[in-house]
């Protein structure tokens, strides 16, 4: 029987597998195969698993490269929420922390250009705070 470290791994993998196959084709069925894969991952996955804020991170982008390419802001609402809950579950001492607020920054830069909604502007500047606030200060 799998230990839970040993399937979050293999979902890790599985879901990386896929977004390699994805990187080589850019084929939308593609996209829709990782995104269906991450968000499937995130359902097996507890919380507190250490691979989930990265999925997350990764599902955010995936959202957010098909919002691209066909115009569904649910697509952007979803890639927002995955990277706040990347974020969320990432102690601030991780380095990959800094990564998941710039991914969220620049999908809310895209948002704000595209929508002008002021939640996103707010959301925005209370990002870049706490991004701030986490940052050491020689970096």
């Amino acid at each position: 029987m799998p230990t839970s470290a040993n399937s979050s791994c293999e979902v890790a993998r599985r879901c990386q597998m896929i977004i390699d196959q994805f990187d080589k084709t850019s084929e939308s069925n593609d996209l829709s195969r990782i995104i269906v894969a991450l968000r499937l991952g995130m359902d097996i996955l507890p919380d507190t698993d250490k691979n989930k804020p990265t999925l997350l991170n990764r599902l955010g982008i995936a959202l957010q490269e098909r919002y691209e390419r066909g115009g569904e802001r649910h697509d952007s609402d979803c890639a927002v929420h995955a990277f706040c809950r990347a974020l969320e579950l990432t102690p601030d001492t991780m380095p990959s922390k800094i990564g998941y607020f710039s991914n969220l920054g620049l999908v809310l830069q895209t948002r704000i250009n595209s929508f002008g909604d002021m939640k996103d502007i707010d959301l925005a500047i209370h990002v870049l705070s706490h991004a701030l606030d986490v940052t050491p200060v020689n970096h």
